[in-house]
């Protein structure tokens, strides 16, 4: 939640498939199989600018 309020506060906003579950995420960063680099593409991925 906080994640999209800081993105739509900036212009962008995170843009997720049906069904992409975030706690899946969240627990990859947790136990290690997620590394900073992959958590760096995965947002990359998924936001976009919504105003100019």
């Amino acid at each position: 939640m906080l994640v999209r309020v800081l993105l739509y506060r900036s212009g962008y906003e995170l843009k997720l498939d049906h069904g992409t579950r975030i706690d899946d995420l969240v627990v990859s960063v947790a136990d290690g199989t997620m590394t900073y680099d992959g958590l760096v593409l995965w947002f990359r991925s998924r936001i976009a600018r919504t105003r100019p």
